[in-house]
């Protein structure tokens, strides 16, 4: 016979009769008091979110695509580790992600996303996670204006984006501080020679990975302050936000 099982994740810890309100709930193991780390370590970061993750479940799938057959096929969390710490290391070894002081006393090391879901964005954010990077996901629901109020504002001189989206990219009438683009799923030639007459370097995302897979760093240290993200909204009125 077959069976549901269910899992506890937290418990009430008042008895409220009040209508329309429901009790107050605390995670399960400790109901009378609320913690900054779980029980089961020291976790302060994203990174150690993502390292303590994969020391528990390294084995076991983690990040999947359809093949052409259309079957998921997946990757454990050791080799997606793996790889992020290849693209993080390849971000910084290629200067795709320089300091910029201009947010209170944060020293972020930004770049931006262009992109629809894919394994590259993914792996993308967890490069971030693991060496304190912090990224910009543009959104293309949010109308090519918002690229260049994005560009503008954060001042990324890096941006990781899809073949699709860099022909609105090379509609814009102003690169900010951009530099350099690395494409996800390559380059058109017709795209490379456009991007090369405005100045701009051209990276594939397969060259970076190889890059710091060949000098792979250690992860650095960084407080839990760090910002992980700048996530732009169109917001209902005025400018994004």
């Amino acid at each position: 016979m077959g069976g549901h099982h269910s899992c506890l994740y937290s418990v009430p810890i008042t008895h409220n009769n009040l209508p329309n309100e429901t009790e107050v709930y605390r995670y399960w193991k400790t109901p009378e008091k609320l913690i900054t780390n779980p029980p089961e370590g020291d976790i302060e970061t994203i990174q150690d979110v993502l390292l303590f993750t994969k020391s528990f479940h390294g084995e076991k799938p983690c990040l999947g695509k359809r093949n052409k057959d259309g079957v998921f096929e997946f990757e454990s969390y050791d080799v997606c580790v793996e790889k992020a710490t290849w693209v993080g290391s390849g971000i910084i070894n290629m200067g795709l992600a320089p300091g910029l002081k201009e947010f209170k006393d944060f020293d972020l090391k930004l770049f931006a996303i262009f992109s629809k879901n894919s394994v590259e964005y993914v792996l993308l954010d967890m490069a971030a996670s693991l060496f304190g990077l912090t990224s910009v996901p543009i959104y293309d629901t949010l109308g090519h204006e918002a690229v260049n109020y994005i560009l503008d504002q954060t001042n990324a001189s890096t941006i990781f984006i899809s073949q699709a989206n860099l022909d609105v990219l090379l509609k814009l009438d102003k690169f900010s501080a951009l530099k350099n683009v690395v494409c996800l799923d390559g380059f058109r030639e017709d795209q490379k020679e456009k991007l090369k007459a405005h100045g701009l370097g051209i990276f594939e995302f397969s060259e970076v990975m190889e890059n710091g897979k060949n000098n792979s760093l250690d992860y650095p240290d960084f407080p839990p302050e760090s910002i992980a993200t700048f996530s732009y909204t169109s917001g209902t009125t005025g400018d994004f936000s």
